[in-house]
């Protein structure tokens, strides 16, 4: 699988805000289980970075075909929000 990696940092290098931002968006795509927890999406999870240890959203491309309105919403709000998108 490969996954675009959605980072916490504008493409100017500035902090985003919320910090809470990955929370957030993940949440959205997120049910929860027979467990009464909250189980994150496949498509859209948090993680930490490689790079940097910071928390980013992490989309699996396979989105864009599987669920294109997950996949846009997503892209759309890191273009409009100036995101750092990595390919991993």
């Amino acid at each position: 699988m490969s996954y675009l990696v959605i980072e916490g940092t504008t493409t100017e290098g500035k902090k985003f805000r919320p910090s809470d931002w990955v929370e957030r968006l993940a949440t959205d795509f997120a049910e929860f289980g027979k467990d009464h927890r909250l189980h994150y999406s496949s498509l859209v999870r948090p993680a930490s970075s490689a790079k940097t240890g910071q928390l980013c959203l992490v989309l699996d491309k396979d989105s864009e075909e599987k669920r294109p309105d997950i996949f846009n919403f997503v892209m759309d709000f890191a273009r409009k929000n100036k995101l750092q998108v990595h390919d991993q």
